[in-house]
């Protein structure tokens, strides 16, 4: 993302605020690091966000986690951290607003890069992972295919973490069990049958299924 040049060509402020809420979605912590040292190239409610967002990295730690952002499809992003032979990987599903409950650099700030790989996933149709992550994977199971392609079991001795924030709750503690994660948390979350949202039984049928599966073996 060329930020610079994308805040250059705003006009207004719903403009600018677009830009914004993509970075902050998107970016790792080095990523706003390395923006700020541009600041005075930027206008100034460009700068008046930096000033905001890196205060709340150096909250989250004053050492820059220095996660390495790989995309692997619009809702899907991978990013790289510097972990050794025992590193883990950590499954991040935002919730509604398309985030962690927070920006993703400060996420991304909170975690240790030097023990994880870290994926986040977002459902731009706001159904709770129901249909899995648009132009990646078309539903929970075959999320769970689509990610041990892209990030191997084998990759990660320390196991598998899920986190969901609010409507990306259920969907962690569903992706969790179907890809035998050491945890899986909720934060937040609810049930997508207290959301009114269609096709709930497959998420209750793909639980159940794990929990006969465990009880046979």
């Amino acid at each position: 993302m060329d930020l610079p040049a994308l805040f250059a060509q705003c006009r207004a402020e719903a403009e600018f605020y677009r830009v914004q809420i993509d970075a902050e979605n998107r970016l790792a912590p080095a990523e706003i690091v390395a923006l700020a040292a541009q600041a005075d190239q930027l206008p100034e409610m460009a700068r008046a966000w930096l000033k905001k967002t890196g205060a709340m990295l150096r909250r989250a730690g004053e050492e820059t986690q220095p996660f390495r952002r790989h995309p692997l499809a619009e809702h899907a992003t991978f990013y790289e951290g510097t972990a050794g032979a025992k590193r883990m990987l950590v499954v991040g599903f935002c919730g509604i607003a398309m985030r962690m409950n927070l920006p993703a650099p400060a996420f991304l700030q909170a975690l240790p890069a030097a023990r994880c790989d870290v994926v986040i996933l977002a459902d731009p149709a706001r159904a709770a992972f129901l249909g899995g992550v648009k132009g990646y994977a078309p539903s929970l199971p075959a999320l769970v295919e689509r990610l041990a392609k892209d990030a191997p079991a084998t990759r990660y001795p320390g196991g598998i973490r899920c986190i969901g924030t609010s409507a990306g709750g259920a969907a962690s503690l569903c992706f969790g069990l179907l890809a035998g994660a050491r945890r899986a948390i909720s934060v937040d979350g609810a049930h997508p049958a207290a959301m009114m949202l269609r096709d709930v039984p497959d998420l209750d049928r793909a639980v159940q299924a794990v929990a006969q599966n465990n009880q046979l073996t």
